[in-house]
């Protein structure tokens, strides 16, 4: 390898030195194992000893000093032992290694175990018996924990193998030089494997060769290379080989047996294969694949006896379908020849036993107990009855009747093993299994147990599990007992066993699976991953494991991971439906559209559908009901959400999530009432969280019970200091209750929370919703300071540019309020809604643009026909103000029927408007009555009309009969009232102005000063006018004035389009006559009517006021 080359493997620089280098390499190391990845750990070597190599020669020709320190000599014998192939095997030099000085002395011996660690990271191919040497002097396993905290835990995990498993390589047949490469050449040997395994003929006949040139020499590579040479048609020298295995030193061993049998199997020639079979098991009873062979060839003989033989020993080991097949045609085949037999002897025992056997395998435990619940074993023969006894209720759920018959084959087993009679190995393995299953029968229990009382059935079926360690330690127990943790809810003890496990076995899938379980409860998002990598390795068929990954990925936001997962399940057959759900949340996470969202919700019925035929839980069913519900209600498909939400609670009645959900859709129904009630139900799952608390809020609020609404989001404010949502919808509450937020606590709480509001939100809907609350206030000053961030925020959002319009206008800023109304229709296809053209209206109207303000209402009433009722009021005194009172009858036509009293009134208001008072009278007549107006309404608006013209005799008549006819108790009451105390005034009637007055306030001067005092949150300067005019016909013409002061101070009323306060102008008007000032009076009036030049009550007093003070 080039120098340059190997220090770019290592990531390290030449200038870094030696020690950076050793580092290099122990760390890429631990990512590299030699046995899965050869060409990986052999480039890796390669480019370590380059490099050292390498920064050996730049020491200018010196050579490094050997380490001659006691534990340096000591690591030199150690490499002295593993160059030799004879001394690397032999158990006793390696032995009296450890008697060396040096790693006697305590000072020495550390420094001896670390060197000899650091040197196994690269010398790591030892025999199984030199293994357990070093474990016995080093304690490997022993002190696993503590060699964690030193070394890489692949590193750590691999030694633990080794000394526990040994080697799989038999160095024993290994020949050759003694000064070979030997790692050089185990290297090649497993390079060779892999290439066989892949096919890969080209590259395993260089493989080969290379290895030869070694000079070492194994009957593994040779069989390899026999195998080659049938490929390629030449039969012969393939033959040639293997004979001269089976003659060599090693032809009774059991590799070179199992492999010459498979060689002739593969090239058909069975007798010889079945021969070399049979000579293997007699050496090798418990061989798997001699074993699974001879069933198969006993199978096609019809030798079911001696077939089954052989299966028995295949059901101590994992079986894939085609084992599973094999064992349940060999129990068929046996099972008719022992019914056969029953049939003709039903008092033989042991065909009814054996027969029992077969059905409990076949996973027929019934059957299995119905064959011998009514058999009376015999002494000798009751343990081996006990035991398929046990089994069989086992296997059938019937624990009450498995637990006395698996105690009594406990017992059974040790007295036996007590007395040394039988195999006592087997047996101590068969007791292991009966205590094994008292521990699972315990956990069933603890399953089934009301949660008080699992606890000491789980810990009960652990105790069990000790005993069964006690007789006969597997790995298979340690599994039991990790299992039974896992459904216990211990999770951490769980994945710890689980940990160890695959530590100790590697291959051991099934540790693996467990332990990704005991991750996921523990949301150990990385212990997931890795466990789900190595079980794509271990059980490529596996979907399990993809799925708990899958949800990791989903939850991590790792899309580009989640979507190869699911490629991957794709590719190798196992895309389940629950791994299909996960690629419907991507396709709906994924969605821009509602097309696409709708066929992803396709998709997702097809989930369903296969599902349905996986056998889905209830759970699994409801949970994509409940997703498929939240994606129909992303596109508005509330009624369809709403069925499919009903069927997973339908399912699914416990889990609460679903009744949120459903509460949800109910709101957004606008079912306030069905919203709150559900919300309410989950209550006692989602009390810690905020969103519960805005969700209840917002129904209240919702349902106009304010006070309580603010209770609930106020919570939810609290627990989320950073929700600006929350906190806008309280200042929405606010803005709606003037009252409440005049007064000076509720107005600092608002104000505190738009300012949070503004900080954690800081967008321009936020800055909105402070700006608005500040227009409730009436601090228009503010209110633009916020609506300008707003439109600095989003300068394309309308309702930011509308509101700051308005807000300008309220300020008299008239230029920047055209500016900004003009912005706010410019972006209305972002928010159409009329409001922007009403904002803008109104800025015309208030700079006497009436002509332009006409072209903003008509906009309106363009393009919102089912809302133009709220346009026609205003688009009515536009077009009289033009003269144009036909227009203006022609769209009242257009929304209303003749007959309705909408109609009738917008009719009398545009004739009042274009002055043609008898038509309206007329009208108020013969079609008021016919609209369905009361006699009194008749008789007020006739007074409104003779008010109009100057007729106060004749109004004062009318609403005389008004009065008598109304009940005192009608909302209109008061309103008539002071209809008639302003038509007294005017007539010069003080007093009985004063008395109309006092009775629209309802007679109690006493609570006048409380109302002056509390005007903002009652009314507001309209109020004050009320008030004012009290006072005016009751003649306190001081406090009249000081009021309309007041109005005039205040800043405008939030809809006011004037550049002045009217109203407070009208109230000085009305002083100044009653102190007989008209001219004064008039000139007030006519400033308000070039403000307003529609206002008919102020017409028609500067007609009087003229005629009375003989004004031209």
């Amino acid at each position: 390898m080039e120098e340059r080359r190997a220090f770019v493997v290592l990531g390290t620089e030449p200038k870094d030195g030696e020690d950076a280098v050793r580092a290099a390499y122990r760390k890429k190391l631990r990512l590299v194992n030699p046995e899965d990845d050869p060409k990986g750990f052999l480039e890796l070597r390669e480019a370590y000893e380059t490099a050292l190599a390498c920064l050996e020669r730049a020491k200018a020709g010196t050579k490094e000093e050997k380490d001659e320190s006691p534990s340096g000599l000591f690591l030199q014998r150690v490499q002295a032992l593993y160059d030799s192939l004879e001394k690397r095997q032999e158990e006793g030099a390696w032995d009296r290694l450890f008697s060396d000085p040096a790693f006697l002395d305590l000072e020495e011996e550390e420094n001896c175990r670390k060197k000899l660690f650091v040197w196994l990271m690269s010398h790591s191919y030892l025999p199984t018996q030199i293994w357990k040497t070093l474990d016995r002097h080093l304690s490997i396993a022993a002190d696993r924990e503590k060699l964690l905290e030193e070394y890489p835990s692949d590193f750590v995990g691999y030694l633990v193998r080794k000394v526990r498993e040994g080697e799989e390589f038999s160095f024993e047949q290994l020949k050759g030089e003694d000064g070979a490469d030997i790692d050089g050449w185990i290297l090649l040997f497993i390079k060779a494997g892999r290439e066989e395994r892949e096919n890969n003929d080209a590259a395993l006949e260089e493989t080969i060769r290379e290895a030869r040139k070694k000079g070492l020499s194994h009957p593994d590579l040779s069989m390899i290379l026999a195998r080659l040479r049938y490929r390629q048609g030449s039969a012969e020298e393939g033959d040639a080989i293997v004979q001269s295995l089976l003659e060599g030193e090693f032809g009774q061993s059991p590799n070179v047996l199992f492999q010459a049998a498979e060689y002739y199997r593969d090239s058909d020639r069975q007798e010889a294969a079945h021969s070399l079979y049979e000579q293997l098991l007699e050496e090798m009873p418990d061989h798997y694949m001699a074993n699974r062979r001879m069933a198969q060839r006993y199978l096609e003989l019809e030798d079911y006896a001696r077939a089954k033989k052989c299966v028995n020993v295949l059901l101590t080991y994992p079986m894939d379908e085609e084992t599973k097949a094999l064992i349940q045609k060999v129990n068929e085949g046996l099972s008719v020849r022992l019914r056969r037999t029953l049939a003709e002897n039903p008092e033989d025992f042991g065909a009814r036993m054996e027969l029992g056997w077969c059905c409990l395998q076949e996973n027929e435990p019934n059957e299995a107990i119905a064959l011998i619940e009514a058999v009376v074993p015999a002494a000798d023969q009751e343990k081996e009855y006990v035991n398929l006894a046990g089994k069989a209720y086992y296997a059938a759920e019937c624990y009450s009747e498995a637990l006395p018959r698996i105690q009594r084959w406990i017992d059974l087993l040790k007295r036996g093993i007590e007395n040394g009679e039988g195999e006592t190995g087997r047996d101590l393995e068969r007791l292991a299994t009966a205590w094994t299953m008292m521990a699972e029968i315990a956990a069933q229990r603890g399953k089934a147990a009301p949660p008080g009382r699992k606890d000491p059935c789980y810990l009960q079926a652990i105790q069990y599990l000790d005993r069964a360690k006690e007789a006969h330690e597997t790995a298979g127990q340690e599994y039991t007992r990790a299992r039974i943790y896992l459904e216990w809810g211990q999770y951490e003890e769980c994945a710890r066993i689980c940990g160890k496990l695959t530590e100790e076995y590697p291959g051991f899938g099934a540790a693996y699976a467990l332990h990704q379980k005991a991750c996921a409860k523990l949301f150990d998002a990385s212990g997931v991953v890795r466990d789900y990598r190595a079980l794509l390795q271990l059980i490529p068929s596996y979907a399990g494991s993809r799925e708990l990954a899958a949800e990791v990925f989903y939850q991590l936001n790792e899309r580009e991971e989640l979507d190869s997962l699911l490629k991957e399940a794709q590719e190798a057959g196992v895309l389940t439906a629950e791994l299909k759900r996960y690629r419907f949340l991507l396709m709906a996470d994924e969605a821009k559209t509602r097309e696409a969202l709708l066929q992803a919700l396709d998709y997702a019925r097809t989930v369903h559908e296969q599902g349905e035929k996986e056998g889905w839980s209830d759970g699994q069913k409801a949970r994509l009901y409940a997703l498929r519900a939240r994606n129909y209600w992303r596109i508005q498909g509330v009624d369809t959400a709403l069925q499919l939400i009903e069927k997973a609670i339908l399912l699914d009645p416990e889990d609460s999530e679903y009744v949120y959900i459903k509460a949800g859709l109910c709101k957004d129904k606008r079912d306030y009432e069905g919203a709150l009630k559900l919300y309410l139900q989950c209550e006692s799952d989602y009390d810690q969280t905020p969103h519960f608390y805005a969700n209840v809020g917002e129904c209240y609020d919702s349902m106009g019970q304010k006070d309580e609404a603010l209770s609930w989001l106020e919570r939810a404010a609290q627990m989320e200091p950073d929700n600006a949502g929350v906190r806008a919808r309280i200042l929405r509450i606010f803005r709606a209750q003037p009252k409440q937020l005049a007064l000076e606590e509720v107005r600092q709480k608002a104000e505190l929370y738009a300012r949070q509001m503004t900080e954690s939100g800081n967008s321009a809907w936020h800055w909105i919703e402070s700006g608005l609350l500040y227009m409730e206030l009436q601090e228009y000053g503010q209110a633009a300071n916020q609506l300008e961030r707003a439109v600095a925020a989003d300068p394309e959002d309308p309702f930011a540019h509308s509101n700051l319009a308005r807000a300008y206008r309220l300020l008299n800023r008239p230029a920047d309020a055209l500016r900004e109304g003009k912005e706010g229709v410019a972006y209305f296809e972002r928010d159409p809604a009329p409001w922007h053209w009403e904002v803008l209206g109104d800025i015309y109207r208030q700079q006497h643009e009436y002509g332009q303000a006409l072209d903003a209402y008509l906009e309106n009433w363009k393009r919102f026909p089912k809302q133009r009722s709220n346009f026609l009021y205003p688009l009515i005194e536009l077009y009289c103000l033009q003269g144009n009172w036909q227009q203006a009858m022609q769209k009242i036509g257009e929304i209303y029927p003749e007959q309705s009293r909408e109609y009738a009134a917008a009719t009398v208001r545009t004739y009042s408007l274009a002055g043609f008072w008898k038509q309206a009278a007329r009208y108020v007549r013969y079609c008021y009555p016919a609209a369905g107006f009361d006699l009194a309404s008749l008789h007020s608006q006739m007074a409104r009309l003779y008010w109009y013209q100057g007729k106060l005799r004749n109004a004062a008549a009318c609403m005389q009969s008004a009065l008598r006819i109304l009940p005192e108790d009608s909302p209109l009451y008061s309103k008539y009232c002071l209809q008639a105390a302003d038509i007294w005034f005017y007539r010069g009637k003080r007093e009985k102005a004063a008395r109309m007055a006092q009775k629209a306030w309802g007679g109690q001067k006493e609570g006048e000063e409380t109302e002056q005092a509390n005007w903002r949150t009652d009314g507001g300067l309209r109020r004050l006018y009320e008030l004012g005019t009290l006072y005016l016909y009751r003649g306190d013409l001081s406090k009249a004035w000081a009021l309309a002061e007041k109005m005039e101070r205040q800043p405008h009323c939030s809809d006011c389009v004037y550049g002045f306060c009217t109203d407070a102008r009208e109230l000085k008007a009305g002083i100044l006559t009653a102190q007989g000032d008209f001219p004064g009076a008039v000139r007030i009036l006519e400033e308000i009517l070039e403000e307003s030049p529609m206002d008919l009550d102020v017409k028609m007093k500067i007609t009087l006021l003229k005629k009375r003070g003989g004004i031209r």
